[in-house]
């Protein structure tokens, strides 16, 4: 936009109605532009000036993450998010600089390496401490190994008694330490039970 004085907007380019009707857009296309199966995010983490409260902002930046399982769908959403931008700010005579930093593809499970891991980890830990969570949106770099060796990401729950459970990147995260150990142990009975099965 064009920065000036809070008390003379008529003379300035207020980069904020813009960015209020570009995130209102961002938080509705997944709703609104995929079928409810699709399984698709849109997060906007941070908003940032360098104005102040009585002044208006020469410009605004934000920035985000998206999240999907489908390779299509991602393109589409990073597609969508520059042409609402860019469509946004012109409708409010602003300019938009979109930059899209490529993050991890999905890491899929490989069906029998998940046996191998609910098997292990039902012997460690007992059956009824053990689940097959549906599939979350987390990112993870595991997925690149996945392109050329079968395997499985796992959770080992690290909660620790007496606090409560928070989200992981919570600054009360609490760990239990010796969560450690129950995940070296699943770790080392995984490649046991695995190299015996492929020796036998």
């Amino acid at each position: 936009g064009k920065g000036g004085h809070g008390a003379n907007p008529e003379k300035a380019i207020d980069p904020m109605p813009a960015l209020a009707e570009i995130l209102t857009a961002y938080h509705s296309l997944p709703a609104r532009e995929f079928g409810a199966l699709d399984q698709c995010v849109v997060t906007v983490g941070t908003v940032n000036t360098a104005s102040t409260w009585n002044s208006i902002a020469d410009s605004v930046h934000l920035s985000g993450t998206f999240r999907t399982f489908d390779e299509e769908i991602r393109k589409r959403i990073r597609n969508r998010l520059e042409e609402i931008a860019g469509h946004v700010a012109a409708a409010h005579r602003c300019t938009v600089a979109f930059t899209h930093i490529p993050d991890f593809d999905a890491t899929v499970n490989e069906k029998q390496a998940v046996g191998y891991m609910y098997r292990t980890a039902a012997e460690v830990l007992g059956e009824e401490n053990v689940e097959i969570v549906p599939p979350r949106m987390g990112a993870e770099d595991l997925c690149y190994f996945f392109e050329h060796v079968s395997g499985v990401i796992g959770y080992v729950g690290v909660a620790e008694d007496g606090y409560d459970l928070v989200a992981l990147h919570s600054p009360r995260l609490k760990v239990d330490l010796q969560a450690l150990s129950i995940g070296m142990l699943l770790h080392i009975n995984n490649v046991y039970n695995y190299l015996s099965e492929v020796d036998a």
